[in-house]
């Protein structure tokens, strides 16, 4: 019996351990999550499915206080580079306010910029350049982890 009773004590005390550095906000997530990628069909237009995409992932993540979010837009390389720079911010703006209107803290995200087409995807050859620039429409959600 006494044996039993610590392993029990043992237990217990772990646990009170464990509750205590959550509550003091010493262990956080080990790693980080995957960014994601929200498309837009056109302008600030999200693709069809990414706004419950947008939701899910926000929900993922509201417990996970020490995850902050870095949240850049683009945009494909036709046109003005001024306006695909303003146009990219506009999305990334959106995403912001997306995120925060699903529950994300507005101190948890770090940072909302535009990039236009700075910053071009791969080129899959198996696209059209058309495809290609739709596919280059598009916000990206960068989780980071809170030191």
């Amino acid at each position: 019996m006494h044996f039993k009773s610590r392993y029990l004590i043992g237990a217990a005390l772990t646990a009170a351990a464990v509750a205590f550095s959550i509550y003091l906000d010493l262990i956080g997530p080990t790693e980080k999550p995957d960014p994601l990628v929200v498309n837009f069909s056109g302008g600030t237009t999200l693709s069809t499915g990414e706004r419950e995409k947008l939701v899910v992932f926000a929900n993922d993540h509201l417990t996970e206080e020490r995850l902050q979010f870095n949240i850049i837009g683009h945009t494909g390389e036709r046109g003005d580079t001024g306006a695909n720079v303003a146009l990219s911010k506009q999305r990334a703006d959106l995403i912001a306010t997306e995120l925060k209107s699903a529950g994300v803290a507005a101190d948890r995200i770090l940072s909302v910029e535009g990039v236009g087409s700075a910053d071009p995807l791969p080129v899959d050859p198996a696209l059209s350049d058309s495809a290609l620039q739709r596919s280059m429409a598009r916000v990206v959600i960068t989780p980071l982890v809170k030191k």
